[in-house]
């Protein structure tokens, strides 16, 4: 890397830029709250322009096994910055700043701990039938700024194209394909992975809202390609215009998925 501000200095840097960038006066505009979180979908809506989103994760627990080993992740404040720059065009900084691991050897009964900050998230999103949906594209760029421990060890990148549509008595249909040049498991170098999930949200009462979806992505990773699988639920509750709670979790529907993860979050907008 080049010489100057330390590394965290330099993202804290891109963060106040593109805060500056939103912080101009917004548009006479009354958006709906459209948080991305949570679930494993991704919404097509941008904010307006001028506005602030902060979407965060409190904990994030994910446990994921095989014959030989155990491994437990927990990560704390995993969240994004999104920032409304254009009537259509959105800009996102994320980030997660702590993070540990405990694996366990299943032989021996030793258990390993790593700790340390994940890598930074750069993205766009632009609605291409609107600011609101029903479709847009998003890309975005993972740099290797964290540790051993929940870091990937290189720079990534990949593309979305979210979707979501109303289909009646109140649900929503979402749907998010998408590929990736993902790190390689060895932490050097890159490969091919494409999937996508589909959700159906649900709305129990005027503030609340179910979510399920499920998640399959296909991992061409040169050390042994595998296929991922899970089945999702949510419940996110808007406790105000600009705010809301939720909680959710995922499940692995094959061997080659994390067995389980749990999480609990904020979105906040200003």
């Amino acid at each position: 890397m080049s010489a100057g501000l330390p590394v965290a200095g330099r993202w804290a840097a891109v963060l106040g830029g593109l805060l500056l960038l939103a912080a101009r006066p917004a548009l006479a505009e009354d958006r709906e709250f459209c948080p991305a979180r949570p679930g494993q979908t991704t919404p097509p809506c941008t904010l307006a322009p001028g506005e602030v989103q902060v979407e965060t994760a409190f904990a994030t627990w994910t446990r994921t096994s095989d014959p030989a080993s155990r491994t437990d992740t927990l990560e704390l404040g995993s969240g994004q910055v999104r920032a409304g720059l254009t009537s259509r065009l959105e800009a996102q900084v994320g980030w997660t700043p702590a993070g540990i691991q405990w694996v366990r050897d299943n032989a021996s009964g030793k258990v390993d701990r790593l700790s340390g900050v994940g890598d930074v998230t750069l993205g766009l999103t632009y609605g291409l039938a609107g600011a609101n949906g029903p479709v847009a594209l998003q890309g975005f760029v993972s740099l290797p700024t964290g540790g051993a421990a929940i870091g990937a060890g290189d720079w990534g990148a990949g593309v979305r194209l979210p979707v979501q549509f109303d289909i009646g008595h109140g649900l929503q249909l979402g749907l998010t394909p998408e590929v990736d040049a993902a790190v390689n498991g060895s932490g050097e170098g890159r490969h091919l992975a494409y999937g996508g999930a589909a959700g159906i949200g649900l709305p129990l009462g005027d503030k609340v809202q179910l979510g399920l979806d499920v998640s399959a992505f296909r991992d061409e990773d040169p050390d042994g390609a595998e296929t991922l699988a899970s089945a999702g639920a949510s419940l996110a509750w808007q406790a105000g215009k600009d705010t809301q709670l939720d909680l959710g979790g995922t499940v692995g529907l094959n061997r080659a998925s994390p067995d389980m993860t749990l999480y609990l979050g904020i979105a906040h907008r200003f």
